[in-house]
């Protein structure tokens, strides 16, 4: 890996930061409070100049090691501004490189325009049988499917135009694209989360949904569909991650700089600045890893999926400690409500049990190193 950034992803990573400096604060913090009609708005508002610099240009073109680095780069800026909108924004991308990949051309059309116009979001399903299985049976119904059950909290659900919802069908795995607004599916109220505030959640449950032969992605050949789209949906975890942990370290260290009780910089205590400097190792490592594991999988590395899962594992514990440490040095300023860093803590947890849980990630590097180098 050629850890110089080329041309191309200094380009797109310093179009995405400058997009987001000119935002106030206050519209970041908007997310938060924002019902599913307002958020809707605001997300796509926030991501408008994303879509200007060339986003879905990256996001649905080649995988090659150039763009799937441009393309973290901009989503850790991203992260940067605000965790929960790389999020809402990542969860759309899932959706839209799944469309891309397996849907025929007239559905391309009807669903991605939209999408790469920046006028729509996506929300997508994955099972996960361990914690949090989803209740669906899909069904063949003339030419097409009928889709029904519930599933658990999803991401996006309450804003999202489309969804991808995992099934099985005679035992063979599908993707079944549906409208979000279809009459048959009920989406539940936005749900109150610990963290990742600025993010809709919510339950969704089909009643005979309908889905035509042209929107059911599949069959696939064993579960190799799904196990690549979690494996991406971590590397996006991961990289979110490393732009959160940007956000809280300059915002420790200008707190850390700013004169405290005794008149003096807070950076006179040694304690403070010996703790910044560690948490300056952790965040460039942390960072360095989750783009090496972009790279190993756009270069179709065999150890690809063991360093993802790692990159993963690693930066959703080291946000969470990076943050903590923040808090740590801020005292009341930073368990304050309304805190950068208590808000970032909160955040650092989701990371942890989103995708592939940190414990499970764990075993299975585990499972991939006992396989690759016997003892």
């Amino acid at each position: 890996m050629n850890f110089d950034p080329t041309p191309l992803q200094n380009e797109m990573q310093a179009k995405a930061a400058e997009a987001f400096r000119r935002r106030e604060a206050t519209a970041f913090a908007r997310l938060e409070t924002a019902q599913p009609p307002e958020l809707k708005a605001l997300t796509l508002d926030l991501l408008k100049p994303l879509v200007q610099a060339g986003y879905w240009t990256l996001a649905l073109g080649d995988y090659g090691e150039e763009n799937a680095l441009a393309l973290a780069l901009m989503e850790m800026e991203t992260a940067r501004a605000s965790f929960s909108l790389a999020i809402a924004l990542q969860k759309t991308r899932l959706f839209a490189r799944t469309v891309k990949k397996y849907a025929n051309a007239d559905v391309k059309s009807v669903i991605l325009d939209p999408i790469m116009r920046g006028e729509a979001l996506a929300a997508v399903t994955l099972l996960d049988a361990a914690r949090s299985p989803l209740a669906l049976s899909a069904s063949r119904s003339g030419g097409g499917f009928l889709l029904n059950g519930e599933t658990s909290f999803v991401v996006n659900a309450p804003v999202a135009d489309w969804l991808a919802v995992e099934t099985s069908v005679e035992d063979k795995p599908f993707i079944l694209l549906i409208k979000a607004n279809d009459v048959s599916v009920v989406i539940g109220e936005r749900t109150e989360s610990a963290g990742v505030n600025g993010v809709a959640f919510a339950k969704m449950r089909f009643n005979a949904t309908p889905v035509s032969a042209s929107r059911a992605l599949g069959p696939f050949d064993g579960s190799r569909l799904i196990d690549s789209l979690a494996a991406t949906n971590d590397l996006g975890l991961a990289v979110a991650a490393a732009g959160l942990m940007k956000s809280v370290f300059e915002a420790i260290k200008t707190y850390a700089g700013e004169a405290g009780a005794t008149g003096k910089p807070r950076m006179a205590d040694q304690h403070v600045r010996y703790t910044i400097a560690e948490l300056l190792a952790l965040v460039q490592t942390a960072e360095l890893l989750a783009l090496r594991a972009i790279w190993l999988r756009a270069v179709k590395d065999p150890e690809a999926h063991t360093i993802g899962r790692a990159a993963k594992a690693f930066c959703a514990d080291t946000a969470a400690a990076v943050a903590r440490e923040a808090l740590q040095i801020a005292g009341a300023d930073g368990f304050a409500g309304g805190s950068l860093f208590a808000r970032a803590l909160r955040d650092a947890q989701y990371i942890g049990i989103a995708g592939t849980d940190t414990a499970a990630a764990k075993e299975r590097i585990a499972k991939d190193l006992l396989i690759r180098y016997e003892v």
